[in-house]
This record gives structure tokens, C-alpha cells and sequence, in this order.
């Protein structure tokens, strides 16, 4: 199988995916975040699958965006769970809604140049894709919107319902209607049906 995992972070904190891959997969592990990256190239490690790692964001065009996180000198000042919040600076506002909350000074940001969903499947000659995973804090609905499904074949498909406009989920369910959408806590997960 071959699995997209945009958003990746460190591979291991805050999912399972690792839990999921077999030695016959190929996964590739998509985070622009350099010092996440840095973990996550140690993490993939102990994978028996075919591991393909990109150090970049994705999003519906090529853009220049800027990506908050947590500084360092401050994490010791917030749970735990604020080391798995990265966002895209949208307004001079992280996406984020807890980053959006904190002091500007308690945030570092990375500047970079995003690249299409498409961009990324030429890059790799991928024309089918059994599992994508989407994590993008804010930035989900608009990458996921960007995906066609059909194009790559796409088996499954997993994002955040955080961050999606209220009329989102029908609206994607109703494009495409060969996927059935399955709510589980604060993720969804459409899975090709017919």
C-alpha cells in the first residue's frame, strides 16, 4: 500500500500511524517543520516499509506562507499537547486556535514555499494512493479540497473536523458521493465505497 502522511510532524507523537505500515508499504512523510523533520527522519528508522520523507508544506498552490510553532525557551510554559501545534500564519494570526491565543513572543515562525498535492505525486510517480492523512492544524479543508480523489484512486482518506467551515463534510461528501465519511472523535475518515 501506499500511504501519504501530510503533516507528519515527529511520525510518532500524537498518532499511530508507524502502527499501520507493513515491510510491502511505502509511506511518505510530508512536514515542513525543519526541527520536527529532524525527528521524524530518526523516528522513520525503525520502519520495515519504504520510507520517503519531504521537508516542505502542501496547499492548493505554490505560496510563500509562514509556519508559528512553540519557541523552545517556552515550551516548559504549556501542556504537553502545544508541541504538536504548527500552523500556518494567516493576517499575522496562526490558524491555530491555541498558538492564536498565545503571546507573539512565545512563537517561533518558519518561512518556506508550499507545493500542490499533485506536485508532490508527480514528484514520486504516484498515480495511485491507497491512504492519504492529512494533520495541517487549521490548514486541512483547504488542502483536502485541493486532492482529487478519483485521479489518484485514492482507498481512504483522513483529516482534522477542528478547523472545517459548517457546511464542509456535506459539501465534500456530496462531491464525492463513492465515499462514505465516518466521524471518530475530532478526525474523519472517507473511505471509497463502490
Amino acid at each position: 500500500m501506499i500511504y501519504i502522511i501530510i503533516g507528519a510532524m515527529d511520525g510518532v507523537s500524537f498518532d499511530n500511524i508507524f502502527e499501520k505500515l507493513t515491510e510491502n508499504d511505502t509511506a511518505l512523510f510530508v512536514e515542513p517543520l525543519p526541527h520536527q523533520f529532524k525527528r521524524l527522519s530518526e523516528n522513520v528508522k525503525k520502519l520495515s516499509c519504504k520510507v520517503l520523507l519531504e521537508n516542505l508544506p502542501i496547499s492548493d498552490k505554490t505560496e510563500d506562507v509562514n509556519i508559528a510553532y512553540i519557541n523552545e525557551d517556552y515550551k516548559s510554559k504549556y501542556d504537553y499537547f502545544y508541541e504538536g501545534c504548527s500552523s500556518v500564519v494567516k493576517f499575522d494570526v496562526p490558524l491555530n486556535r491555541y498558538l492564536a491565543k498565545l503571546e507573539k513572543t512565545h512563537l517561533s515562525t518558519h518561512a518556506c514555499t508550499t507545493i500542490t498535492f499533485d506536485e508532490l505525486c508527480s514528484k514520486y510517480g504516484f498515480d495511485k494512493i491507497d491512504y492519504v492523512q492529512v494533520d495541517c492544524e487549521g490548514y486541512d479543508q483547504l488542502i483536502v479540497d485541493s486532492i482529487d480523489l478519483e485521479k489518484y484512486n485514492i482507498k481512504k482518506l483522513k483529516f482534522e473536523t477542528h478547523y472545517l467551515t459548517k457546511d464542509f463534510i456535506e459539501y465534500f461528501s456530496n462531491k464525492w458521493k463513492s465515499y462514505k465519511p465516518t466521524i471518530i472523535e475530532a478526525d474523519i475518515i472517507y473511505e471509497y465505497t463502490i
